[in-house]
């Protein structure tokens, strides 16, 4: 029996009062993990008759929502005789599927981990976060002998091992590794108030992690790198208004960009015909500083639109009393389209969601009452990170995308989609090689030691890429 919808509050409140299980789906259709566990969750009402599966659009039905205190999509909650039993937040599916077999067998007790999925869609160890294949990517060493792990095919790409172990061997110490996960690079010299205003920083200046395709241009233009461009516009806004309001957001504009990011967006050149007459044109970098506008507007419309005054207030609210990453993940990319880095390879929706991961990692660090761990968290879909591994060898990518990578093409103006494929199998191909790195590691004795997490060699890798060697581009893109 397919899951019902719930349409009133009354309909709501006779199914949860009833003696049977009943499991709610809290969801949104623009909710990209929504939609990619929604099969299995309408596999599990046709699987258990016995029980109640309701479906309830938290757009619709605000006050059922606002009751149960529904803060991020996907949420789960099993109820019985009016009592609520188990909930679960995210996209956890495999977690409330062990929920629903145990309850609804009467039983009380507690419940393993649940599962995760590779890329190709086989069972794997989950990395924590619920969230579908960026996240909980493999165990794809699973099921191979020693001699066939020196080499992993994923998404068109070949994974080694061996090289990137070679890498973590040769620095000498895990002090050498774990260093550079302890580097915060929004460290910068400014005085904050509370916590929410710090905040605003964080939140803002990761949603500004952008523009890398536009290295060699931003050097070029204002002897600058992208990221102390973004850091510091960041620092000269915070200045000027003292904090990052919603409508400040909202209603940023183009100059503003260009006189608090100094980035050129006009330039004067001579008539092609009157030497003695100059004209002014679009400056290359204007596309960049539009990508920043866009983002802080969207960021000022959704707030203004939730009623949050700032940034920092959305994330002090949905971290209350603190939370998993997961939580912080889910809600940031499910409110924002700037956090929602969402591809498909293969034919399988992939969740990179790196701008989100890396703000919940910046968050725990900096106020671990909010946000309580980073586990589970991956950044390895960063193209520095991408880069790095194919030139260290961990990923062997084939002639055609070699010559697109040293050629420098613009993924953005990509015309088929075959080529479009490459740069999110390319992304993927990162997450699934430092999984198989951590994974790998845990089994050597000098390297189980160090206690390193998928988020240290994300972070590790990303460091020590040097060069626009490899580099993924793609000017068009919000997230990265």
């Amino acid at each position: 029996m397919a899951p019902m919808n719930i349409t009133s509050e009354a309909e709501f409140s006779k199914y949860i009062s009833s003696s049977k299980l009943t499991v709610v789906d809290f969801t949104a259709t623009w909710c990209g993990p929504c939609k990619a566990v929604a099969p299995r969750f309408d596999a599990l009402s046709t699987k258990h008759t016995n029980c109640n599966f309701l479906k309830v659009d938290v757009d619709q039905m605000k006050s059922i929502a606002s009751t149960y205190g529904v803060r991020a999509m996907p949420t789960f909650m099993l109820f019985k005789s009016n009592s609520k039993l188990a909930e679960v937040v995210g996209a956890d599916i495999g977690k409330v599927e062990q929920l629903v077999n145990t309850h609804s067998s009467g039983s009380s007790g507690g419940f393993p981990s649940s599962g995760g999925h590779t890329l190709s869609g086989a069972p794997t160890a989950n990395r924590g976060l619920g969230i579908p294949s960026s996240i909980a990517v493999p165990n794809i060493l699973a099921n191979l002998t020693p001699m066939q792990q020196q080499y992993v095919f994923l998404g068109g790409m070949l994974i080694r091992m061996e090289p990137g172990l070679s890498i973590l061997r040769s620095t000498g110490s895990a002090a050498a590794v774990l260093g550079f996960a302890g580097t915060d690079l929004f460290a910068l010299p400014l005085r904050f108030d509370s916590t929410v205003v710090e905040l605003d920083v964080l939140g803002v200046g990761c949603a500004l992690v952008l523009g890398s395709s536009f290295r060699s241009q931003i050097h070029a233009a204002i002897d600058r790198g992208v990221f102390d461009t973004i850091r510091f516009g960041l620092m000269a806004l915070f200045i000027s208004d003292a904090n990052l309001s919603a409508l400040r957001l909202k209603e940023f504009s183009l100059g503003d960009v260009a006189s608090l990011f100094e980035i050129p967006i006009s330039r004067e050149v001579k008539h092609e015909s009157l030497s003695f007459v100059t004209v002014s044109e679009h400056h290359p970098l204007r596309e960049f500083a539009t990508l920043i506008k866009s983002v802080l507007n969207e960021i000022g419309d959704v707030l203004v639109a939730q009623k949050y005054p700032s940034f920092g207030a959305f994330i002090a609210s949905v971290c209350k009393g603190g939370v998993d990453a997961s939580i912080l993940v889910d809600a940031l990319s499910s409110a924002f389209p700037c956090f929602r880095d969402v591809a498909s390879v293969d034919g399988n929706d992939v969740y990179f969601l790196t701008k989100a991961q890396r703000l919940a990692n910046l968050v725990h660090r900096r106020f671990p009452a909010l946000v309580k761990s980073s586990k589970g968290l991956n950044l390895a879909s960063d193209p520095a990170v991408v880069a790095n591994l194919i030139s260290s060898g961990v990923i062997i990518v084939s002639e055609e995308i070699s010559q697109k990578l040293k050629s420098n093409f613009d993924f953005g103006n990509a015309a088929d989609n075959d080529t479009i494929q490459i740069e999110s199998s390319l992304r993927a191909a990162g997450v699934a090689a430092i999984e198989a790195i951590f994974d790998e590691s845990k089994k050597i004795d000098e390297l189980r030691e160090w206690k390193l997490t998928s988020l240290t060699l994300s972070l590790y890798f990303r460091s020590n890429a040097k060069g626009e060697s490899n580099r993924i581009i793609n000017k068009e893109t919000l997230f990265f």
